[in-house]
């Protein structure tokens, strides 16, 4: 993941994503985190937490010029925003759509 590190893209999904796989032995793989922002604590906690600090390697904010350099090391590239349908006042206009 290369971008900003706040709590609507989801990155907390991600790695506890990955301490499942860990718990089934699925230890094939790296994943790297590139940014910094206002949740970037809070990831790095539960990545120590959650013990998977051997499959997540954490930069932390880079120089905007060496991004590509980062993407070049990927291999695959996951895309997820998650959103609360309260911020976008949506919650009722979804239930009364989903009965």
């Amino acid at each position: 993941y290369i971008g900003s590190i706040v709590e609507y893209e989801g990155i907390d999904l991600l790695v506890e994503a990955i301490a499942k796989l860990k718990s089934k032995n699925i230890l094939n793989f790296k994943v790297l985190l590139v940014g910094d922002g206002r949740y970037f604590e809070n990831i790095k906690n539960m990545i120590k937490k959650l013990n998977v600090e051997d499959l997540i390697i954490v930069t932390g904010r880079v120089p905007h010029e060496d991004v590509e350099n980062y993407y070049s090391l990927i291999d695959i590239a996951l895309v997820f925003i998650v959103f609360s349908l309260k911020i976008f006042n949506l919650k009722g206009a979804f239930l009364k759509f989903s009965k």
